[in-house]
C-alpha cells in the first residue's frame, strides 16, 4: 500500500505545519463544532489566532517546505475523513520542542472529533495489577532532574536519564557510585557518547544484563547473562496495541545460559537483604501476585489461551468519566501547566522564526532510524543481517552528492559542533536535499558521538536528536 500524500518537511518544523492545518481547518469550517463546544477547553483564544494570516500554508510554506495547496489537501483530507486517526512514533518529541508539537498534534485530534471513537485515536485504560511497588519504602533523596525539569519527573514518576551522567561526573545533586543497565547501550543510543563514556568509566560498579555481550559490557565490573524471550515465562500488558488485555507468553525451552529478568532481580535482592520485598521462588508466583486482583493466576490465564479481556471495547468514555484533566476536558490552554508556572497557551512566542542558516554547517541532520536488519544496537552480530547492512552508512539526496563530490558508497565525514564520524554514503531521492540522515548503532560510525544536549526540550528534557546542523566532506 502506497501513501496519498508524503510531506517531506524540513526536520524539526511539524509544529507549524500542524498549525497549519489547524489554520485551514478553521478557516474552512471543517472542525468538530458540537465536540469542541461541549469538551474543549480555552478553544477561542485559539482559535482567534491560529485564523491569522500568519499561520496559513502560504506563510509557513518556507518553514516547512510545503507547498501551501498541498497542505490545503491534507488538512481537507483529515478533517473530512470519518473516522480518522493518526500514528506517530517518536521522532516528534526528539525535537528541541517536542512537548509543543504533541500538544498541537492533540489539539487537532480533538477538534476534529477523533478523539475515543471506532477508528479514532482510542483511550485504553490499564489493567488494575498489584503494584508490586508499594511495600518498597521512598527514596531518601529525590530523583535525578526534578529541579530542572519536575513535571517529567512528577508524571512519569521516575528520575531523568539524560540528568544521570552530569550528576555521575560532578557528583551534584549527589554521588552517583553504582549503575545497572538491562538490554541497553547508553554509550551508543544517549546523545554525547564520549561523556556517557566518561561517566560509565567513573562508576565504582557498574553492571550489565543482557542476552548478548554488549558494547557497554567493556565498562562493566559483573555481566550477568539474561536467557531469551523464548526461555522465559513473562505476562504482557497490549495498551500500546490499543488492546484491552493480559496476554502470556510461556517459554519453550529452559534457559541454556543465564537466568530470566525476573529472577535476576529477585535473586539479587535476596542477597542484598531485600527478600522480604522480593518474596517470590519463580516467575509464576510473582505472576500470580501481579494478576491477584482481577482473580487470576498464571495457570488460569494459560487454560483460556493465554489472553484475557479484562475490559470490553467502549467508545466515548469521556461522556461519563470525563478527560484526565483538571477540568475534566481537552485542555488546549493547560491548567496544569499554568499551575506550576509554565505558559498554558500551546503555540510558542518564537515559533514562526525561521531556522538560522549557517555556512559552516548547511545541512540537517536527523538520526536514530533503524535499519530494516538491525534494532537499535542489536543483531550486527548476525552474519547473515550483517550481510544486509555491513557498512555504517548516511543517506543523501544525490543532488546534494553531486554538489559535494560524492558518489554512492563513497567514504565521506560528517561533522557537527560536537564531533565528526566517516561513514558511506547511501544515495537515496527519498530524502530532502538539505537533509541527510544516519541510523542509529554502529559502533565504528557513533551518531551520538554528534549529538548533545544542547537544545532540550524545556518541559520533557528529551534531546534534539531530529533536527541538528551539520556538514558533509568528501575524505
Amino acid at each position: 500500500m502506497k501513501a496519498d500524500y508524503h510531506l517531506a518537511i524540513k526536520p524539526g518544523r511539524d509544529e507549524i505545519l500542524i498549525l497549519n492545518m489547524l489554520h485551514v481547518i478553521f478557516r474552512e469550517e471543517l472542525w468538530d463544532k458540537e465536540f469542541t463546544a461541549k469538551w474543549v477547553h480555552g478553544f477561542h483564544r485559539f482559535f482567534q489566532t491560529v485564523q491569522q494570516d500568519r499561520f496559513s500554508p502560504e506563510h509557513g510554506q518556507e518553514l516547512t517546505g510545503i507547498q501551501p495547496d498541498l497542505v490545503r489537501q491534507v488538512a481537507r483530507s483529515y478533517a473530512q475523513t470519518k473516522p480518522a486517526s493518526i500514528f506517530t512514533g517518536n521522532g516528534l518529541e526528539h525535537h528541541s520542542f517536542g512537548v509543543s508539537t504533541m500538544r498541537l498534534l492533540a489539539i487537532l485530534k480533538a477538534i476534529t472529533g477523533n478523539l475515543d471513537v471506532p477508528g479514532g485515536d482510542l483511550f485504553t485504560p490499564r489493567p488494575g495489577l498489584r503494584d508490586m511497588t508499594m511495600p518498597l519504602p521512598e527514596p531518601s533523596v529525590p530523583p535525578l532532574g526534578s529541579d530542572r525539569f519536575p513535571l517529567f519527573c512528577q508524571l512519569r514518576k521516575e528520575a531523568h536519564a539524560m540528568c544521570l551522567p552530569e550528576a555521575i561526573l560532578e557528583e551534584r545533586p549527589y554521588p552517583i557510585k553504582g549503575m545497572i543497565i538491562v538490554g541497553g547501550n547508553p554509550s551508543l543510543e544517549w546523545p554525547n557518547s564520549s561523556v556517557i563514556r566518561k561517566a560509565l568509566r567513573k562508576l565504582e560498579f557498574l553492571m550489565v544484563i543482557d542476552v548478548v555481550r554488549s558494547p557497554d559490557c567493556q565498562y562493566a565490573s559483573v555481566v550477568l547473562p539474561a536467557c531469551t524471550f523464548l526461555e522465559r515465562d513473562e505476562h504482557r500488558i497490549n495498551v500500546y496495541q490499543n488492546l484491552a488485555c493480559i496476554t502470556l507468553r510461556q517459554k519453550v525451552i529452559d534457559p541454556v545460559h543465564g537466568l530470566a529478568d525476573q529472577l535476576i532481580w529477585v535473586e539479587l535482592a535476596k542477597r542484598m537483604g531485600f527478600a522480604d520485598y522480593f518474596p517470590w521462588e519463580n516467575i509464576q508466583e510473582g505472576i500470580n501476585d501481579l494478576l491477584s486482583p482481577l482473580n487470576l493466576s498464571f495457570k488460569s490465564l494459560s487454560d483460556q489461551g493465554g489472553v484475557y479481556e479484562y475490559e470490553e471495547r467502549r467508545y466515548k468514555k469521556y461522556e461519563s468519566q470525563g478527560f484526565r484533566t483538571p477540568t475534566g476536558k481537552v485542555e488546549i490552554e493547560s491548567e496544569r501547566l499554568k499551575s506550576e508556572g509554565y505558559d498554558p497557551f500551546p503555540i510558542r512566542d518564537n515559533a514562526l522564526h525561521p531556522v538560522r542558516y549557517s555556512d559552516k554547517f548547511p545541512l540537517f541532520l536527523t538520526t536514530g532510524g533503524n535499519l530494516l536488519c538491525y534494532l537499535h544496537w542489536q543483531y550486527r552480530y548476525i552474519p547473515k543481517l550483517k550481510k544486509i547492512a555491513s557498512d555504517p552508512m548516511f543517506e543523501v539526496h544525490p543532488r546534494t552528492a553531486l554538489q559535494y563530490g560524492i558518489a554512492d558508497g563513497e567514504t565521506a565525514e560528517v561533522q557537527t559542533t560536537r564531533g565528526k564520524i566517516r561513514l558511506k554514503a547511501h544515495l537515496t531521492s527519498r530524502i530532502r536535499p538539505d537533509t541527510i540522515h544516519i541510523p542509529q548503532g554502529w559502533e565504528e560510525a557513533n551518531v551520538n558521538e554528534l549529538t548533545g544536549m544542547e537544545g532540550v526540550d524545556p518541559l520533557s528534557g528529551f534531546p534534539n536528536l531530529k533536527s541538528l546542523r551539520c556538514r558533509i566532506q568528501k575524505i
